[in-house]
């Protein structure tokens, strides 16, 4: 009893919160079944409601007042129970309920004959059969099964025929026929609106379901780009066997130089990371007013002392780019350089821009390891903060590489 009473209480919190729309959009499909549910026992509700003005009458006017109630009841007691059970689901009955709630319909309008004058049967709600028969069959049209509802309307159709056959021979014969039409029409209608409107639920929560698989998606992308080259630098800054060769490498002016350079990537890492952290959708800039490609060369190289670099950047001290194109090419160029510094083994690398009609192109060649540039199989630092994250900024990349014979990156875009 407990039980029973704590799954009301939680169905009616449901409704309750629903109703208020708390809740209602998350979920398109359910919120379509509630409300077929609630139209549903509406409807059932509705039709007891017109049926008691006249249930009085319908006991003085019946050749069997007794067998009249006994209808009456089941009929309303079917109604009540279909209601209280589309909302105790919030979704339409199923095939079952529909198939009990049918035959109860049926049976109960081929009984009408005996209970109902003939002079009652049409266009009176002593004679409630036609109607309740209506409100049951428009319940049914929500059932999923297409078969079920046309067996249901034809059942239906043909108890009411049998119902109202004595009333055939005279001038109510026009009358009988439009309600039958008005019977398959509403029919029709209703579930053609039942099933409409639950297909578009579906599709509006396929649609919110790729949307958000999207989002995760782009999401996973941003913490790759935002965090790649952190994550690079904070591997590097903990290898030691970096800090010896730069000590091997000369004294420790060198590694001090090596570290200094590291420090300094890392101060602009930590505040790229805490940008992301903030939820801030834009890539930090140094001048929201864009660069020239010389001072994102001189950006992008920064730190990286410790490489054999050379850059060749005369040409573009004139050619301007946006702030976020700017910020994107920074992050490229460092990462490609980490790339360097971290596989490649070069002896050489060099940083060239040049101008080419009205764009430009930056390449960026070591003599190292080399690799074979295969785009299903790049990292996170050249697949997305290379290739990808520069093509949102309409700049392409064109990898050229092979093992041993080192690797060439050119990042090629519009001037402005």
């Amino acid at each position: 009893m407990t039980m029973g009473t704590d799954k009301l209480r939680q169905c009616a919190r449901i409704w309750h919160d629903w109703l208020r729309g708390r809740g209602r959009g998350e979920d398109p499909v359910r919120d379509a079944d509630m409300v077929l549910a609630l139209l549903i026992a509406g409807l059932r509700l509705g039709v007891i409601a017109q049926m008691i003005p006249s249930l009085a009458h319908g006991i003085d006017v019946s050749p069997r007042p007794a067998l009249y109630v006994v209808c009456w009841g089941l009929a309303a007691s079917a109604s009540i129970a279909t209601a209280a059970h589309a909302c105790f689901r919030r979704r339409p009955p199923g095939a079952r309920w529909v198939r009990a709630d049918i035959a109860l319909t049926v049976a109960l309008v081929v009984t009408g004959a005996a209970i109902v004058p003939a002079d009652d049967r049409l266009g009176t709600w002593s004679g409630f059969l036609p109607g309740y028969a209506l409100g049951a069959l428009l319940s049914a049209c929500t059932v999923a099964h297409t078969r079920l509802w046309f067996g249901a309307l034809i059942a239906v159709v043909g108890s009411l025929l049998v119902h109202l056959h004595p009333l055939a021979i005279t001038d109510l014969r026009f009358s009988i026929t439009s309600n039958i039409v008005t019977f398959f029409v509403l029919a029709a209608l209703v579930r053609t609106a039942a099933l409409w409107s639950r297909r578009m639920a579906e599709e509006a929560a396929a649609a919110r379901e790729w949307a958000a698989q999207v989002a995760r998606e782009d999401e996973l992308r941003r913490a790759r780009t935002s965090l790649h080259n952190g994550v690079a630098l904070l591997g590097l800054l903990a290898d030691e066997q970096q800090h010896r060769s730069a000590v091997r490498a000369g004294t420790d002016s060198a590694a001090d130089e090596w570290r200094g350079g590291l420090r300094r990537q890392a101060r602009e890492e930590a505040n790229r990371m805490r940008a992301y952290l903030r939820g801030e959708l834009k890539t930090v800039v140094e001048d929201h007013d864009g660069a020239t490609l010389a001072q994102v060369v001189e950006r992008g190289g920064r730190g990286f002392e410790d490489l054999p670099l050379e850059t060749v950047a005369d040409a573009a001290t004139n050619l301007r780019i946006g702030p976020e194109p700017a910020a994107a090419l920074t992050a490229a160029l460092q990462s490609l350089l980490l790339n360097v510094r971290l596989h490649a083994e070069a002896q050489h690398v060099v940083v060239h821009v040049e101008e080419s009609g009205a764009g430009w192109t930056i390449t960026v060649t070591d003599d190292g390891r080399g690799f074979q540039p295969e785009p299903a199989r790049f990292g996170v630092g050249l697949g997305e903060v290379v290739v990808a994250s520069l093509a949102r900024h309409g700049i392409t990349v064109e990898v050229d590489a092979a093992p041993g014979l080192g690797t060439s990156v050119s990042m090629s875009g519009g001037g402005t």
